[in-house]
Formats: structure tokens, sequence, C-alpha cells
């Protein structure tokens, strides 16, 4: 009885590997390869850096709904590196493959940007062959949530001492020497106080779009209310695509393009320039003291920099 129970099992296991392997194997599988280019100005000129990776999506046919009913529809893989852009004074920008909250982010990135570019997943043979087809068509991102997790170091060789760089800020991560002879921290305070707090300006504008909508519940007059709603909704929806004026900075995110193309898989970049990143995606680059308030370090995973 023990044994035919076993048995069971054991047929059971061979059937979800099997429907595993169809799935990956099988019909229905679309591979391509995109190239994602991030152009920063600095003093004027522009330096750019680019990343091809190879993408795969496979209908997950055990636990896609057709056998178990839950999971995704579709199951990805990803091969290649994170963008690398090089800028003075030996430092560096990373634009990531994933990050909290997104770890999906550069598999679903090409499906984002077909018809009207939004946030949400868009799976589905049609859009698969859609993005097949539009080889050589450079896509350039416009909503600033579309954006890759961007980040450098302050110490290239030490992963603890990773740091966010805000798409609509960067001199707060990167510095910037012409403005040295400023009083920065009365200057942050004044005119940067999304720094005081640490948050990207993107995050500080849509707190306080969301704290005038909670004040408005206190306006006398229901037509009053309605069309100061209206206007925080059309302000909101603004700020999607609205970038912070960075004509005074040392450093400017001047575009991201997406293009689907036959280039190569970029290999060896990061590897090369980051010596501590290890062959499994999962660690972290540091732990945090409080699991409760991780520090940044402890958000990003090696995977987030290459895949293999």
């Amino acid at each position: 009885q023990v044994l035919k129970r076993c048995g069971s099992c054991f047929v059971l296991l061979l059937l979800c590997f099997g429907l595993t392997a169809f799935g990956e194997l099988g019909v229905n599988n679309w591979r391509w390869k995109q190239k994602l280019i991030v152009e920063v100005e600095v003093g004027g000129k522009t330096v750019s850096g680019a990343a091809v990776t190879h993408i795969h999506w496979w209908p997950n046919t055990f636990t896609g709904g057709r056998w178990l009913g839950y999971g995704p529809a579709w199951l990805s893989k990803v091969k290649g590196e994170a963008v690398v852009v090089e800028l003075p004074e030996k430092k560096y920008l990373f634009a990531l493959l994933s990050y909290r909250g997104n770890e999906e982010y550069i598999e679903n990135l090409a499906t984002r940007m077909m018809g009207h570019e939004t946030r949400h997943r868009v799976w589905g043979n049609q859009v698969f062959k859609s993005v097949v087809g539009s080889k050589g068509r450079a896509m350039q991102i416009w909503q600033r949530g579309n954006y890759p997790m961007l980040v450098t170091f302050k110490n290239i060789n030490d992963p603890k001492s990773v740091m966010r760089v805000d798409p609509d800020d960067m001199d707060a991560a990167l510095g910037c020497q012409a403005n040295k002879k400023i009083n920065l921290e009365h200057q942050d305070k004044e005119e940067k106080p999304w720094r005081i707090i640490g948050q990207t300006w993107r995050a500080y504008q849509l707190k306080a779009l969301d704290d005038e909508r909670k004040a408005i519940f206190k306006v006398k007059g229901r037509k009053e209310r309605k069309k100061l709603w209206a206007d925080v909704r059309r302000r909101k929806e603004a700020l999607k695509t609205t970038s912070r004026d960075t004509s005074g900075d040392c450093y400017r995110l001047k575009r991201v393009v997406l293009e689907v193309t036959d280039e190569a898989v970029t290999k060896g970049k990061i590897t090369e320039l980051l010596k501590w990143l290890g062959a499994s995606p999962e660690p972290t680059l540091g732990k945090s003291p409080n699991i409760y308030k991780p520090i940044f370090a402890a958000t990003i995973h090696h995977g987030a920099f290459v895949r293999r």
C-alpha cells in the first residue's frame, strides 16, 4: 500500500516537471533581445551606457489556471546585465534589472511600451508578437514609473555603500563640484526639502498632493470639493511624465530608451567592475540591523546587476 502511494506521488511529481518543461520548451514560447540605453548630461556633454538582455516568456502550463488554477499565467527568464554609465571623476551609474516591488522589471518593460505606455503587466501572445515585430524601433520611456532603478556607490568595492539615484535630482547622490562654494544645507532646506526627509522628488510631490487631497474634505460645498479633487487628480496624472527642472544641476538624466535588437547579449562589463558579485542572484548587498526598517543595501539583490 505504501509503495503504491509512493509510486503515485512519483508519477505526480514527474507530471509536474513534465508540464513545466513542456511550457518552457513547447509552443507559445516568446524570445527576444532588447537593449536599454541610459543617457546622462554632464556639463553640457552627453554620456551614455547600454546593455542587451535576452528575454524569454512561456505559458505557466501547470499552475497558470489550466490545471491548479493559481500562479501567474506566464513565466519568464532573463540573461544579461544591468546598464552601467561611466561618469566623470570615476563615478558610475547603474540601471538595475530589478528592484523591490518590481522583481520582473526588465522582463515586463518591452510589453509595457507597446501601444499606450502603461505600468501594468501586459502578457499574452498578441503583445509578445508585437514586441518581436518592433525590432529596430527605439522607444523612449516617458513615464517615470517605468524608469529603471538607478543606483551608484560611494565606494565601488563596498556593496553596502550603494545609494539610490533620483532621476529628477541626480546631484543628491552623485554630488556637484560646481556647487561646492554654495551653502548646500541652506539650499536643500529652502529648495530641495525632499532631500532632508530622504525622498525622491517625485515621491515628495505625490505625498504633497495626497495631503492636499485629504485637506479638501474640510472645504465647504460639494461642488467646490469636486472641483478641487479634479484638479489634484489632473496634477497627479501629469506627474507620470513630468520631471523637475534640472537645468541648473550638474547631472541630468537626458533620456531612457528601449530597443528590440539582434545585438549580442552584454557579458562581462558588470562582473569586471563589481568584483564582489556572487554567482547566486539571491543575496542582498547588505543586512539590516532592523528588519522592519531595512537599509537600502538590504533591498538590492545581486541578481539586480546580472542574470546568468
